[in-house]
């Protein structure tokens, strides 16, 4: 009777364990999306060629096939410098694409993905859609970025994690595309109604050189940005160039705190804590001895490294005395040999003198 109890136990345990444990191995998944131009991360086009854009979405974790439930992708373009060819798109069986304008500027090309089935097998490697645009630019790059991408999980709640280049893993990363006409960017800077700033043709792979600030009446100039909601700001000292790019000004009607000072008084403070703190061990590791030369000539008073010898013995004179040396008591007998003794702690020595005869 007990050994039935103990297997349905076990038969049990191992029904509630198992689903859990299929459930941690679905939701471990992890992806790549991978965009391409004519098959390359990197091209290099001519004005009014046609070129072909492919994405890839690449399962990272393993090889095999396996149930996608939805899927989605903003690939972000240039509309200055692409033009999109309709009718050119193809896409994976129950892909849906679009190609539409942004809020920010620019348009974007949507492919969508919804299983009506509960989840649809796909190849752990398999190319999501294709489509063409025509280089209209004329000079300079451009990037074609993917955005928000989603791998949605069963449960719709969340999304499997999409790898970079670097090996990192956060959501919505993936490998974007770029296209070169010329290797002279066109930077752009919109002032958003300050004083006007004259563009730059900056190399590609370089950096932009930082323009005055503009001026706003009534307004505090607050830096640049990449993004049309400034949420990204520029670093002049690290960014480089790599496609054409408009930066845009962001302003504010409260006076800023200047970043460059507040380092510059966080390294004076920084310099004055370490000359402070050289000081702290420099007299913590001192100790001063004391001379009373009991109405001789005034000896001065010297400062010696903890646990050192004193070189050079300092004598006093009086007249009509012979000086003897150096006594910690004038009731010992015998001086306190400043050569051969040790320096350990502050001190005071007292001239010790016999009247001449």
């Amino acid at each position: 009777m007990n050994k039935k109890f103990y297997i349905i136990i076990c038969v049990l345990i191992l029904i509630l364990i198992c689903p859990h444990t299929a459930l941690a191995s679905e939701n471990d998944r992890t992806y790549e999306v991978d965009l391409t131009v004519e098959m390359q991360s990197e091209y290099r086009a001519t004005i009014g060629e046609i070129i072909t854009v492919r994405m890839y979405l690449n399962r990272t974790d393993t090889d095999e096939d396996s149930p996608i439930y939805a899927m989605q992708n903003e690939i972000w373009y240039d509309d200055s410098f692409l033009e999109f060819v309709d009718g050119s798109s193809t896409t994976y069986s129950g892909v849906e694409i679009q190609n539409l304008a942004r809020r920010t500027g620019g348009r974007a090309v949507y492919l969508n993905f919804l299983s009506l089935r509960g989840g649809t097998d796909w190849p752990a490697k398999v190319m999501v859609g294709s489509f063409q645009f025509r280089v209209i630019g004329t000079q300079g790059a451009t990037r074609i970025i993917s955005e928000n991408v989603k791998v949605s999980t069963k449960d719709g709640r969340t999304s499997f994690i999409i790898s970079n280049l670097d090996g990192a893993s956060e959501a919505g990363v993936s490998k974007d595309a770029t296209v070169i006409v010329t290797s002279g960017c066109v930077v752009i800077f919109d002032s958003a109604g300050g004083s006007e700033i004259p563009g730059q043709i900056v190399q590609y792979g370089e950096k932009i050189v930082k323009p005055e600030d503009p001026a706003r009446e009534g307004y505090y100039f607050a830096g640049w940005y990449t993004d049309f909601d400034r949420t990204k700001l520029w670093d002049f000292e690290n960014d480089v160039v790599c496609q054409n790019m408009t930066l845009y000004a962001k302003w504010s009607d409260t006076p800023l705190e200047d970043p460059a000072a507040d380092k510059i008084g966080i390294s004076f403070m920084s310099v004055l804590f370490a000359l402070l703190l050289i000081v702290v061990i420099f007299a913590a590791n001192i100790r001063r001895v004391a001379f009373d030369v009991h109405g001789g000539i005034k000896v001065k008073t010297l400062f010696v490294r903890k646990g050192a010898y004193v070189k050079d013995v300092p004598e006093s004179e009086k007249d009509g005395y012979e000086f003897v040396g150096w006594f910690v008591d004038l009731n010992d007998e015998d001086a306190f040999d400043l050569k051969s003794e040790r320096i350990t702690s502050n001190m005071k020595l007292h001239a010790k003198w016999e009247k001449k005869v």
